[in-house]
C-alpha cells in the first residue's frame, strides 16, 4: 500500500529499529528494543516467522518501544524476529533475532 503515495522529495527513508534481547518466558517471547533507531518510520511492526511452519514473516504487531512480549510459540521451534520500520519513502527491517522455545520447566 505505501507503495502507492506519492513521496514528498527530500523524505527520509526509515532508519532501523534493532532488536537488544530475546528472551523466553513460558513458551511466549520477550522483546526488549535497543535505545534510538527507527527514526523517520510512519510505522514500526515488529515481525516474527516460527521456522518450519511459516514460509515468511507472517505475523505483525505495532512495536512498543518500552518492550514487549508476544507468543505463545509452539515448543521445540525456532522462532525468528524482526522490526520494519515504514514511511512514504520505502521500508528498512532489522537484523533478525532466532531464539528457539522450549517446553517451560515445571514449578
Amino acid at each position: 500500500m505505501l507503495s502507492q503515495v506519492d513521496t514528498e522529495e527530500g523524505t527520509n527513508p526509515p532508519t532501523a529499529k534493532e532488536i537488544a534481547t530475546v528472551t523466553q518466558s513460558g513458551t511466549s517471547v520477550d522483546i526488549v528494543y535497543v535505545d534510538g533507531g527507527g527514526n523517520h518510520a510512519t510505522t514500526l511492526m515488529l515481525q516474527w516467522q516460527v521456522v518450519g511452519v511459516d514460509s515468511d514473516f507472517g505475523h505483525d504487531t505495532p512495536v512498543i518501544l518500552t518492550g514487549q512480549t508476544v507468543g505463545p510459540f509452539p515448543a521445540g521451534h525456532a522462532v525468528n524476529f524482526r522490526v520494519r520500520g515504514a514511511n512514504s519513502a520505502g521500508t528498512t527491517d532489522s537484523a533478525v533475532q532466532t531464539i528457539t522455545v522450549t517446553s517451560p520447566t515445571p514449578p
